[in-house]
């Protein structure tokens, strides 16, 4: 099976911050944001880590945090840090500058209800 740059499937990211806690979910595509595939602009967004889709390709790292305010790294728990290689999930380090700028600016809206913080 060449997977290539080929489709793999679907993940939903995005996130936001609510009174005292934040949340966040991403994908990595060679240490950037990937390419938005759908961003969605109605339904319950709010805080949600399904604002928008991206497709995920060989080599994806998926990233989902949580933690207390302010988005801070050193205020943060990482639920999920995983990358898809060789046709599977598997577990794997925490990349360096994992958390870009424009996701901490997502996470750290109140009410946050754009998932374009969390795709390129």
């Amino acid at each position: 099976m060449d997977i290539g740059n080929k489709k793999i499937g679907i993940t939903y990211v995005g996130g936001g911050a609510m009174t005292n806690t934040y949340c966040g979910r991403w994908v990595l595509r060679n240490g950037e944001l990937a390419q938005v595939h759908k961003i969605y602009r109605s339904g319950h967004l709010a805080c949600s880590t399904s604002q928008a889709e991206v497709e995920i390709k060989e080599g994806d790292v998926v990233i989902e945090v949580y933690g207390h305010k302010p988005v801070d790294i050193e205020n943060i728990t990482i639920i999920e840090c995983t990358k898809f290689e060789g046709g599977e999930w598997k577990e794997t380090e925490t990349p360096e500058n994992f958390i870009p700028e424009k996701v901490k600016r997502g996470m750290s809206m109140y009410h946050n209800r754009d998932g374009g913080f969390f795709v390129k």
